[in-house]
């Protein structure tokens, strides 16, 4: 059984060695094949003509010169600062009620432009009480003069005490109107008392011309009952 064995390894060996030997002769057979083949056409190759190849000519487009304006870009530093500068110095007071778009930083306006708009309540109001004042101040005038005439002339004192009577209920009138403007506008209108209101003033100033409107009346009605006495 052993030497069995030792014959079939030895077989085995030999097989191997066999093909090994028969695989290095095929490699150098068909290296050598192929440097035969490749000595034979290196040394028999033939000389090729040499051409010299046709000039190219190159394809371009061409476009036509026209001046153009070109702005160029260059980074740097530096204050921007306008053309012209106008200061604003505001002459009156006011509430603002509106703004212009002109009216900005930056902005341009013409002479003459509106640039803001202010509440003139307040001026009116100053008006028409100072229109009251003056009026009040030629009838105070007038009576001072009528005071030193005779009693005769009791209708121009009436009529004198009435103008006053009118121009202290004009008085009174903006008064109340401009204490109803200021509650307005802080938004203290209502719940606001009568008082505050400066209305009780009006209401007095309005019985006094009532009361030298009668005066006036008797003062006409006393001339045609006793005109020798008046004109005395």
């Amino acid at each position: 059984m052993s030497e069995d064995k030792k014959n079939k390894t030895s077989d085995s060996g030999k097989t191997s060695m066999m093909r090994y030997l028969v695989g290095v002769g095929l490699c150098l057979g068909i290296i050598g094949i192929s440097s035969a083949v490749a000595a034979y056409f290196w040394f028999n190759q033939t000389d090729t003509e040499k051409r010299t190849p046709p000039p190219k000519i190159p394809l371009v487009e061409g476009i036509t010169l026209k001046p153009t304006d070109f702005v160029i870009e260059l980074p740097s530093q530096g204050r921007v600062q306008a053309r012209a500068i106008s200061s604003i110095n505001p002459e009156v007071t006011g509430r603002i009620l509106s703004i212009e778009p002109a009216f900005k930083e930056g902005g341009f306006f013409k002479p003459g432009q509106k640039l803001l708009t202010l509440d003139n309540s307040d001026y009116l109001i100053a008006i028409t009480k100072t229109e009251g004042t003056l009026t009040q101040l030629k009838a105070k005038l007038a009576l001072e003069k009528i005071e030193r005439s005779s009693l005769t002339n009791a209708i121009v004192l009436a009529e004198a005490n009435l103008k006053q009577a009118e121009a202290n209920l004009i008085l009174r009138t903006a008064e109340r109107d401009a204490a109803i403007a200021n509650l307005e506008r802080i938004n203290q209108l209502e719940g606001a008392s009568s008082l505050a209101k400066k209305e009780p003033q009006v209401i007095e100033a309005e019985a006094n011309v009532l009361a030298k409107q009668a005066s006036l009346t008797k003062a006409k009605r006393d001339l045609l009952d006793k005109p020798a006495q008046m004109e005395a």
